[in-house]
């Protein structure tokens, strides 16, 4: 399995974990079914480039996350707290799953600092 770095777990816990994205979508779903210990997930566009992956029934059985509700009302989600671990990942013009840049990730890790 070939993996390429570039999406960010975040934590109810407040962990912060930068994961490697594998390259096909079935490898991505199971690895995101593993992180967000879910069987499905769910998405929220926080940009045209990024999505934020979470746990489809999150709301009845994980705790608040509070660092990804507050990172997604920074990119204008303010309808909603998100529970249960959350990833952030790329997007492509075809809205497929793919690796954040280098770039993308830094800024990504630098307002969740800001945050903190």
């Amino acid at each position: 399995m070939t993996s390429t770095p570039g999406a960010l777990l975040i934590t109810p816990e407040v962990d912060i974990v930068p994961i490697s994205l594998p390259a096909t979508p079935e490898e991505q779903l199971t690895v995101m079914y593993s992180l967000l210990r879910c069987h499905f997930v769910d998405v929220v566009r926080l940009t045209d480039q990024m999505d934020m992956w979470l746990d489809d029934g999150g709301a009845y059985t994980q705790p608040v996350n509070k660092l990804a509700t507050v990172l997604a009302m920074r990119f204008g989600r303010t309808s909603q707290p998100y529970y249960g671990p959350v990833m952030l990942a790329g997007r492509d013009a075809k809205g497929d799953t793919v690796p954040l840049s280098r770039d993308k990730l830094t800024a990504l890790l630098t307002s969740i600092e800001d945050l903190l």
